[in-house]
């Protein structure tokens, strides 16, 4: 039976990690998408995610979900290909085809029990490695107007990304760091930015911005090593600050880097 005082930090991860992810998407369509990309780079939904899972569980508990969640990092990158590959001829279908895959992928994923972290990390740069090579060759310099910005969408993306974290903590809680793991990755902010992209810009503006997101999704594998490696040291509020901080650095390298480009 869960306790109150989970159920509160259930909440709170909801509000908190919701405004979090609402606030980057809100920055990045305001300044355009070099600075979109670098913000939409950082990792605010696994921040929250790893960050109230050790609160409701343990260091060791977040460790055991960092195999999982780089192998859910890998199936992200894949959705973001599926959604670049399958645009012109699904349309405005792409996005759920993509969710789709990720779907059955992340079903796999949850038969994973091994805490080893080579595995993953060989995969997940194996298929970083295919998809850049694949989609950075067909990257058309496309600009995306500025999303007309409202209450209404900012709640939206806040309750689409609040769920999708608390979710994470929550089925961490009751079936174990696997599923907490897999859906720490899930692309919550990816999906709703697509969504609202080819809502409102066309199908081709949204692949143009999913494209952008390719090179610097590195970070984010980045940033759950440093957690791997940080909680155990540092414990769980400086060990978030300490892997965040030079998470940033290089989110504003890769920035700096597309910028010239």
């Amino acid at each position: 039976m869960l306790s109150e005082l989970f159920l509160f930090q259930l909440v709170l991860s909801f509000i908190f990690g919701g405004l979090v992810v609402a606030l980057s998407l809100y920055l990045a369509e305001r300044f355009g998408v070099k600075f979109g990309t670098a913000l939409l780079s950082t990792p605010t939904t696994s921040l929250v995610s790893f960050l109230f899972m050790g609160i409701t569980n343990s260091v060791e508990f977040v460790l055991q979900t960092i195999p999982p969640a780089l192998l859910s990092l890998s199936a992200t990158l894949i959705f973001v290909g599926i959604f670049i590959q399958f645009s012109e001829k699904l349309k405005k279908n792409t996005l759920w085809f993509s969710l789709l895959v990720w779907a059955f992928l992340a079903f796999f994923i949850i038969q994973y029990r091994d805490n080893d972290l080579q595995i993953p990390i060989l995969i997940f740069f194996l298929v970083y490695l295919i998809i850049n090579v694949l989609f950075k060759k067909k990257n058309a310099k496309i600009e995306l107007d500025k999303v007309k910005q409202s209450m209404k969408l900012f709640i939206y993306r806040a309750i689409l990304a609040g769920f999708v974290i608390s979710m994470a903590v929550l089925l961490g809680k009751l079936f174990g760091p696997v599923w907490g793991g897999v859906f720490t990755m899930f692309p919550a902010a990816f999906s709703s930015s697509f969504f609202i992209l080819q809502k409102d810009h066309g199908i081709e503006k949204a692949v143009a911005f999913a494209r952008s997101l390719i090179p610097p999704y590195v970070v984010f594998v980045f940033y759950a090593l440093a957690v791997y490696f940080s909680y155990p040291i540092f414990g769980l509020y400086l060990g978030t600050i300490i892997s965040l901080l030079p998470t940033w650095v290089l989110a504003y390298i890769i920035y700096l880097i597309n910028s010239r480009v």
